[in-house]
């Protein structure tokens, strides 16, 4: 039992002090997507435009679904590499099934409001986007 408890400290202790060395805040990387880590972006508005609705190969009930973003007033700061890039609409952390299309109207040629955040200082995630019309989980990727 006495092996057992120091063990425990040394692997605590052990823990603890990597923490320390790295930096490592003691937070799970849930809380720290999208904006944590000492991260800053820049909000963009705009409109989301589908271009494209298929379904994924192997997965009949989950589609690809594609789209644009079309900002709104860009300034002198417009960022690179966001015109003419297709980005990819996720439900949650997943492609959405038809259900999830139906509900929010989702289909080729539809615009949705939307907006893109994107980083400009850290190591946080790069760029995600908020559909203020289409309830999505928090801290999905795209692109």
């Amino acid at each position: 039992m006495r092996y057992k408890t120091r063990l425990g400290m040394i692997c605590f202790i052990y823990c603890m002090a990597l923490m320390v060395l790295f930096d490592v805040p003691p937070r799970s990387f849930a809380q720290q997507i999208p904006g944590g880590g000492g991260c800053e972006y820049k909000k963009y508005r705009g409109k989301a435009e589908i271009v494209s609705i298929t379904n994924r190969p192997g997965y009949p009930e989950q589609y690809e679904v594609k789209f644009l973003f079309h900002a709104e007033g860009w300034t002198q700061e417009r960022p690179t590499g966001v015109e003419g890039t297709t980005w990819v609409l996720l439900s949650g952390s997943a492609y959405p099934k038809a259900d999830f299309l139906t509900k929010y109207g989702v289909e080729v040629g539809k615009f949705f409001d939307c907006y893109m955040t994107r980083i400009i200082k850290g190591t946080c995630i790069p760029v995600y986007f908020e559909f203020p019309t289409i309830d999505r989980a928090q801290g999905t990727w795209e692109h």
